[in-house]
C-alpha cells in the first residue's frame, strides 16, 4: 500500500505540473489575443479538475467569442454533468446540437441518459445515443458507453447475449 500511494502521489505531482504548464501556456495565448476562443476552451480543460468555476468561466468566455465552438459546448456540458447539474448539461448539449452534429455530442447525450436512468433499468436512450455517435465516428468513448449499456441490458434480461454481441 505504501508503494502504491507513493506511486500515485508521484503521478499526481507530474500531472499537476503538466496542467500548470498548460494553464500558463493558455494564459499566455489569451494575453496575446484575448479573442482566441480555442485558448479559452483549452484553459477551461486544463482547469476543470482544480477549479471548476474558472473552467466554466473559460468555456463560457470561449462561447461568447465563438458560439460555434463545439469543443467548448461539449466540455461545458461534461463539466455540468460531472457536477450533477443534469439540466444545465442537457441545455448545453442542446445548444451544441444547433451548432454541429458531432460524435462527442452523442456521447454526452448517452452519458446524460445514463445519469438520468442511473437507478432504473431504462438505459435504451443511452444506447441509442452511443449508436448514433458510432454511426458518425468510431470513438472509444462511444464504444465503451455502448458496451456498458448493452451489458446492463443483457443483465436485466431486456437483451439477449446474441443481441449484445451484435450491438458491439
Amino acid at each position: 500500500n505504501d508503494v502504491t500511494s507513493k506511486f500515485k502521489s508521484q503521478n499526481e505531482s507530474i500531472i499537476d505540473g503538466i496542467l500548470n504548464e498548460a494553464v500558463g501556456a493558455f494564459k499566455d495565448a489569451i494575453r496575446l489575443n484575448h479573442l482566441f476562443s480555442l485558448a479559452w476552451c483549452g484553459l477551461g480543460c486544463a482547469m476543470v479538475t482544480h477549479d471548476p468555476l474558472l473552467a466554466q468561466h473559460a468555456f463560457c468566455r470561449s462561447l461568447q467569442i465563438d458560439k460555434t465552438g463545439d469543443d467548448s459546448w461539449t466540455n461545458l456540458s461534461l463539466l455540468y454533468l460531472e457536477n450533477h447539474q443534469i439540466d444545465a448539461s442537457e441545455e448545453a448539449v442542446d445548444l451544441l446540437t444547433q451548432v454541429a452534429d458531432t460524435s462527442m455530442m452523442w456521447v454526452v447525450r448517452g452519458l446524460i441518459a445514463e445519469e438520468k436512468t442511473r437507478h432504473t433499468s431504462e438505459v435504451s436512450n443511452a444506447s441509442d445515443a452511443y449508436r448514433a455517435s458510432l454511426n458518425m465516428c468510431r470513438t472509444s468513448q462511444a464504444l465503451v458507453g455502448l458496451a456498458s449499456t448493452c451489458r446492463w441490458l443483457s443483465h436485466t434480461g431486456t437483451m439477449t447475449r446474441d443481441q449484445y454481441i451484435d450491438e458491439l
